[in-house]
């Protein structure tokens, strides 16, 4: 028989203790329970905890590879800068190609020659509008214009204007400079003819005007005009701009390589790769932007500007602070998510507490009730101890007596 020990030191079986009396207690009806009666915080608590689990605020630190190859990389992209895209560096891609004396200038400038586009209205040299740079003065070279210059194609007009003692005066003509008639084509050939002669004057020693750049030449303020004509004049043109786009690009691709490289079997997650690679790029960008800057302002020559260089490191700023920012809302997010969880375990500790106390004054209640049963008990037995003494001493005094008497 097993036997436990009691709180006296006493022990006794176990089969011998009754707590039958426990179920006496009416079950724990506290307060709290009507108002909480719809929600599970165990479920709550679990939810809550998955929840701060996948929010995960880590970013991917550098070290000193990471510095190596970045800066390595913009080093190499100045370096592009220079000997590919700047048309100003005489030893320059950019500056060859825009040369119809180099041989690689010659190579491209045959190019937009074998293919013809003669005796179209989008090529109308009159008056203030000849020259080599007809193509940064009119409208139909702009591609942004191009419905403008498929009306022309097809209706065998050049239509444009220009500013004449700041009055805009509109310039529609049906023949070229030589009085020659232009022929008017269906829609299919002039989408055809229009590509073809784009795809031509792309490969010119000058190319095509950025697009939107005729918004400019075409400007009511005079100043603004000559500025964008200056600027078309000294190279800003789309040939060069795609060539601003070499050493970008190849930046992209060499990050983009060492990045996958580096974190292909690692746990981070693809934002937080995606995060890394982008504050990568932005180093060597801003290195290769930086300088570039510089040699502008030393220089005094804005055409030197690599426009994509800088367009793309804009943007790379903005995609890391916008990063930063939700890496910041996400940490503010799991803080709140904590405190929270917190708050609902704090309530399941506190309302298993008021349980504890409820059940605790109940046991105490019927722990009084069994002493003061005991304690009558004990009385009733005493006194009856005594009626029964009472009685025996009694009937000895009589025993007594009558021992006397005999």
């Amino acid at each position: 028989m097993e036997k436990v020990e009691t709180f006296t030191g006493l022990k006794v079986n176990k089969s011998n203790l009754d707590f039958s009396y426990l179920n006496t207690i009416p079950p724990y009806k506290g307060d709290k329970l009507e108002f909480l009666k719809e929600i599970d915080i165990k479920s709550e608590i679990e939810q809550l905890n998955n929840e701060i689990q996948n929010i995960d605020i880590r970013s991917i630190p550098f070290d000193k590879w990471d510095y190596i190859v970045a800066f390595t990389v913009g080093i190499l992209e100045v370096a592009g800068d220079f000997l590919i895209s700047d048309h100003n560096q005489q030893n320059s891609i950019a500056h060859k190609l825009s040369d119809k004396n180099s041989k690689l200038g010659e190579y491209f400038n045959n190019i937009h020659e074998k293919i013809d586009h003669s005796g179209q209205p989008v090529d109308y040299q009159g008056p203030k509008f000849g020259g080599g740079d007809h193509r940064g003065r009119t409208f139909g070279h702009d591609l942004i214009m191009f419905p403008l210059a498929i009306y022309m194609l097809c209706s065998g007009k050049f239509v444009d204007g220009f500013y004449e003692d700041k009055i805009f005066k509109i310039i529609i003509s049906s023949t070229n400079q030589n009085g020659n008639a232009y022929v008017g084509m269906n829609l299919g050939e002039a989408l055809i003819n229009y590509f073809l002669h784009m795809f031509a004057d792309f490969f010119s020693v000058k190319s095509l005007p950025i697009p939107g750049f005729s918004l400019l030449t075409h400007f009511p303020a005079r100043k603004i005009r000559k500025i964008a004509n200056d600027l078309y004049k000294d190279g800003l043109n789309m040939r060069n701009l795609a060539l601003q786009g070499v050493p970008v690009a190849t930046t992209e691709i060499i990050i983009w390589i060492y990045n996958s490289l580096r974190y292909l079997d690692s746990d981070y997650s693809i934002d937080q790769i995606k995060n890394k690679k982008e504050k990568l790029l932005l180093i060597s960008h801003g290195i290769a932007t930086s300088v570039n800057i510089g040699k502008v302002i030393i220089t005094k020559n804005p055409t030197s500007l690599n426009l994509v260089m800088i367009i793309r490191t804009i943007h790379l700023v903005w995609k890391v602070i916008k990063s930063e920012v939700e890496i910041s809302h996400k940490a503010i997010e799991k803080l709140g998510l904590s405190t929270l969880q917190n708050k609902y375990k704090t309530l399941e500790t506190l309302l298993l507490l008021d349980e504890s106390i409820y059940y605790t004054k109940e046991i105490d209640k019927i722990i009084l009730e069994i002493k003061h049963q005991h304690k009558t008990k004990l009385y009733d037995n005493k006194k009856k101890l005594c009626d029964g003494v009472s009685e025996l001493d009694i009937m000895f005094q009589e025993l007594v007596k009558l021992n006397k008497k005999g």
